[in-house]
């Protein structure tokens, strides 16, 4: 019963993953987010420039990265360009109150922070610096990272996220890239990933099944939809939404679950 041992790629981290898939179906849609579309090779052209600017602030292998950006697609960016620059992503829901922003920023020691103009006031502070995602430069070709190059290796840390804080003050959580491959490999052969699938991401960056969510679908060349916040208040909006984009596989926690099947 406890012949539980599996080999999976435990070489490779979790965007060299992705970068295959970038490789191997560079046409294909990677995210979906209402009426905008991004191609994996697109997607990976985007998030190798972002890398690139991170390494020439001096973002590698263990230094955190701060995330704050609204569910979209610039927040796919910003976490793959964190990663490919050897970075740790610590997630910022932009939607927090300030003090709890502040408090995971003072207690992570984020001095660098990755976000959209939107929301930039929500994390501004003294020796914080903030780096706004733009447009790609469209005449440069902005190649893949070495990995080996950085030191890079899957014991370094992927991201750090805090819990809740129901019993107590948050607690950061840090995740490898090993264990992000273990999980998604485990889900592709468990659950099964065809080339027909559409998974979608629509849980908050505040919580680690958001990590599965995007990984899983990136890290086997399928689209990525991206669910609007507002429309999960609304069951009724979130099935249609589903149907529109023929979304084929859900991670839902319990509660989510019985509304939706009550829904219809």
């Amino acid at each position: 019963w406890n012949a539980t041992t599996r080999s999976y790629p435990d070489d490779q981290c979790i965007h060299e993953l992705f970068e295959e898939r970038a490789e191997q179906t560079p046409d294909r849609i990677a995210l979906v987010h209402e009426d905008f579309e991004l191609t994996y090779s697109e997607l990976n052209r985007r998030a190798n420039q972002l890398a690139h600017q991170l390494i020439e602030r001096g973002v590698g292998p263990e230094v955190r990265v701060g995330a704050c950006m609204p569910r979209s697609a610039q927040m796919m960016i910003g976490i793959l360009g964190i990663l490919k620059a050897g970075g740790c992503y610590v997630p910022l829901d932009p939607d927090y109150p300030r003090k709890r922003l502040d408090y995971l920023l003072d207690d992570a020691r984020i001095e660098l922070i990755v976000t959209e103009p939107s929301v930039a006031s929500r994390v501004t502070g003294p020796d914080r610096t903030l780096l706004l995602l733009t447009e790609p430069s469209v005449n440069v070709t902005w190649d893949n990272v070495d990995s080996k190059g950085l030191g890079l290796h899957p014991d370094h840390p992927a991201y750090l996220i805090y819990t809740s804080a129901s019993t107590g003050v948050p607690k950061g959580v840090i995740g490898l890239h090993r264990s992000i491959v273990n999980r998604v490999n485990w889900l592709a052969r468990y659950l099964g990933v065809g080339a027909r699938e559409v998974l979608c991401q629509k849980t908050s960056v505040g919580f680690v099944d958001h990590v599965a969510e995007i990984f899983q679908a990136l890290s086997t060349g399928v689209p990525l939809v991206i669910i609007e916040p507002s429309l999960l208040q609304t069951p009724q909006a979130v099935l249609r939404e589903f149907d529109a984009r023929q979304v084929t596989q859900l991670t839902l926690v319990p509660s989510l679950l019985k509304t939706l099947l009550e829904a219809g």
